[in-house]
């Protein structure tokens, strides 16, 4: 998902600005106190990696005597924070991401957040007049069910599972006048949003390039095609890593004959590292003495595919 522009409302020094295009680079230049930072600050809290904080808000716009707007800062009556803040966003749709939330290829999102209702993520669509049709999903079994009843409809199958009862009002909004309007998002909607990543010096540039590219390492994992080419090579790797460890097994026997038992386990997995873990290994004697036997070795094989071991230390 690709962000094309926001537009501002209520956000300290921006009361009403936008839309302000998205691109690569997008360069804010301007003196201090211009909005240069509350308009990074304000698109960190579109995309969900900022809170809004009470001092966020705009200070309500008053009239002075000549018609021109004035902060309410500058009126004698007590200062006022705007009720609502949000900041909207044009996003531009990949094929893939179109076919997987159901949505075309341009939608508007915003991120809105009132003393009434607190704060939120909306979707700009085509929804029903009647506001009691939106959303059913989220709704408990008794309001749709209390929604039918005022609205006429019924059920032909089990009238205590919830989805039939989200079917036939579904059904019967398809019926009614539509209207464009914003409508709580999806959680997979909101899943797809950019991630928000605040460079600085170089050790939190460093940090935030890892933060993000985990974050797509995880995504492009849960890719079916690529779920299944993973496992193919996790079962090839673990059958290679398995008779390597034989050997070594083999090898550890006949370097220390006294001990009870070696056992190597490798487990091979590209979600959580290449990882091998030696059990099995308790206290032995040695020429009828107690001895204990530390072994040890931890290979992982991490997101930059390094591998890496620690060492071997046997104690006698």
């Amino acid at each position: 998902m690709q962000l094309v522009s926001i537009s501002v409302h209520g956000f300290r020094s921006l009361q009403d600005v936008g839309p302000i295009p998205i691109r690569r680079p997008t360069l804010l230049t301007g003196h201090n106190d211009s909005g240069k930072s509350a308009t990074i600050d304000a698109l960190a809290f579109l995309l969900g990696a900022s809170p809004l904080a009470e001092e966020d808000r705009t200070f309500e716009a008053t009239r002075t005597g000549g018609g021109e707007p004035a902060l309410a800062s500058d009126a004698p009556e007590p200062v006022r924070r705007v009720e609502a803040t949000w900041v909207e966003g044009e996003f531009r749709l990949s094929d893939q991401e179109q076919a997987d939330l159901a949505l075309p290829g341009t939608i508007l999102m915003r991120r809105l957040s009132s003393h009434e209702l607190g704060p939120r993520l909306e979707l700009l669509v085509d929804a029903p007049v009647d506001e009691s049709l939106r959303d059913l999903d989220a709704k408990p079994l008794s309001d749709l069910r209390a929604t039918a009843a005022t609205l006429g409809v019924t059920v032909t199958s089990d009238a205590r599972a919830k989805s039939n009862w989200v079917a036939a009002l579904q059904q019967f909004a398809e019926t009614q006048p539509f209207t464009r309007a914003w409508v709580p998002a999806r959680k997979e909607v909101a899943a797809a949003l950019p991630k928000f990543l605040r460079f600085g010096d170089a050790e939190s540039a460093e940090a935030a390039v890892r933060v993000a590219l985990n974050s797509r390492y995880r995504s492009h994992l849960e890719d079916e095609d690529l779920k299944q080419q993973v496992r193919s090579l996790e079962d090839e790797l673990g059958r290679r890593v398995r008779e390597d460890a034989q050997g070594l097994v083999d090898h550890i026997k006949q370097r220390c004959p006294d001990l009870v038992s070696v056992e190597v386990q490798p487990d091979v997995s590209f979600t959580s590292g290449l990882r091998g873990w030696f059990e099995g290994l308790g206290p032995f004697r040695c020429e009828g003495e107690y001895a204990g036997f530390v072994f040890g070795q931890d290979i992982a094989v991490d997101h930059a595919f390094q591998l890496r071991a620690d060492a071997l230390d046997v104690v006698r």
